[in-house]
């Protein structure tokens, strides 16, 4: 159905644009002189027009592409810094929770679901690799040195 109005769309303002060239080389009526400002909005529209055409195409095919599942490129990062026995028993089961509560998001057509559960399980991987406590520790240092330049000054 968007094909058609798209095409319809399309050949709609191409006939347009045909048959203001022939009025401007050929007028019916009395020769007018018309702004260059009617000549740019008529090349915008038709500009326009194309390009949402192409758009439309490179949505399509982008969405069509496949990409990898949640979680692949961090359990690649954990799969260098921590041991296999570490991997298996704490990471894996989180990536197997964000993956399945991941697709059964897209499965109902959730998006919006699915991002939150994409951001909810990035923290939560985060806090298993230490990095909440490594972070925490880093605020406190900073704390302690932002109290002494005050005692200094």
């Amino acid at each position: 159905m968007r094909r058609t109005y798209l095409s319809v769309a399309v050949i709609i303002t191409a006939l347009i644009a045909i048959f203001i060239a022939s009025v401007l080389t050929n007028p019916l009526l009395p020769r007018l002189r018309p702004r260059p400002s009617i000549l740019l909005v008529i090349l915008v529209t038709f500009g326009a027009t194309a390009l949402a055409a192409l758009w439309k195409k490179h949505r399509r095919v982008a969405s069509l592409s496949l990409k990898r599942p949640p979680g692949t490129h961090l359990l690649s990062i954990v799969e260098f810094f921590y041991s296999p026995a570490d991997v298996d028993g704490t990471f894996e089961p989180i990536i197997a929770d964000w993956r399945k509560e991941y697709f059964e998001a897209l499965k109902q057509s959730r998006k919006w679901k699915a991002r939150w559960i994409s951001a909810r399980y990035i923290f939560r991987f985060g806090q298993a690799m230490g990095l909440s406590k490594t972070l925490g520790l880093m605020k406190e240092v900073l704390k302690a040195v932002k109290s002494a330049t005050r005692l200094i000054r």
